[in-house]
């Protein structure tokens, strides 16, 4: 790859710059693999499609990727290890979607004084007015909560009573301000009781995690195919900028098909392939679709 990019015909000072900055990254790689993929996850945590390909690279290279944990979590990723002591990569909370800079940062600033117990010690203890419904939900769908013992399915199917928690007791912090009995914690503690449900099936999951962090990380639709897949010599959705005017084969799920007609009349599709690297759109005329359906 290296020899490849000197082929570019860069001036001395670009190539000893470029060369520089490539020997510290492969060091870096090398030797510190975890810090090297977090710090390479958080500065494209925008850009899914590039976090996609750095996730399939972490899988790789024998690193355990685990959700967003509301206690362990920073904003960013970042480099851990799990109970038995392997090497992993925290999901940082600001990489979720529908969270938001605000919530997270208050609810950072609320762990500083401890972690959180529990769903209701969560609740009392937050900003409600900054870390609203729309954020929780998006909390719960990503997995971050699982620490506190309850499905995924049993907390959506609770949120209101966790957000009316919520607001009642930032009320009754708001009336216990200059109040005789205003130091009195229980006076301002948010008690939710929650049933615990049967967690969703995985694939449910799974669509929960991409909703809000725009990939799987409980595990991937195209898991059980993974070998037969990799026997088939194709290329990845991340290979397409490199394709130059060539026939590829790419093999994944279809995720949706649109049908839409075309200014002459003619109906065509918009096929979304998706595949261990992201995903790709096809457009696919009528004659093909209906040997594909067939």
């Amino acid at each position: 790859l290296i020899e490849k990019f000197a082929g570019y015909g860069f001036n001395k000072s670009h190539s000893a710059a470029y060369a520089m900055i490539t020997f510290q990254t492969a060091y870096l790689k090398t030797y510190y693999p975890q810090e090297f993929m977090a710090a390479l996850l958080t500065s494209e945590q925008d850009n899914t499609d590039k976090v996609v390909k750095y996730i399939d690279e972490v899988k790789r290279l024998g690193i355990k990727l685990l959700p967003p944990s509301i206690n362990h979590s920073l904003i960013e990723f970042s480099a851990t290890t799990t109970k038995e002591g392997d090497e992993a990569i925290l999901f940082g909370l600001g990489a979720i979607k529908g969270a938001g800079s605000s919530a997270i940062g208050k609810i950072l600033e609320a762990r500083e004084e401890g972690e959180f117990k529990d769903m209701s010690d969560f609740i009392s203890r937050i900003d409600t007015s900054k870390v609203n419904k729309k954020v929780i939900e998006s909390l719960i769908k990503s997995g971050s909560f699982d620490e506190f013992g309850y499905s995924r399915r049993a907390l959506l199917d609770n949120i209101e009573k966790i957000v009316k928690a919520g607001a009642e007791c930032a009320r009754a912090k708001k009336m216990a301000v200059g109040s005789l009995f205003g130091d009195e914690s229980e006076m301002v503690t948010a008690r939710i009781e929650i049933e615990n449900l049967e967690e969703f099936e995985l694939k449910r999951v799974l669509e929960l995690e991409k909703e809000t962090m725009g990939f799987y990380i409980s595990g991937h639709p195209l898991d059980e195919f993974r070998e037969i897949i990799s026997a088939i010599p194709h290329r990845l959705s991340s290979d397409l900028e490199n394709l130059d005017n060539e026939t590829a084969l790419f093999i994944g799920k279809v995720e949706a098909i649109t049908e839409k007609i075309s200014k002459n009349g003619h109906k065509f599709s918009i096929i979304n392939l998706m595949d261990f690297h992201g995903n790709l759109e096809f457009t696919v005329f009528l004659n093909i679709l209906e040997k594909i359906q067939k």
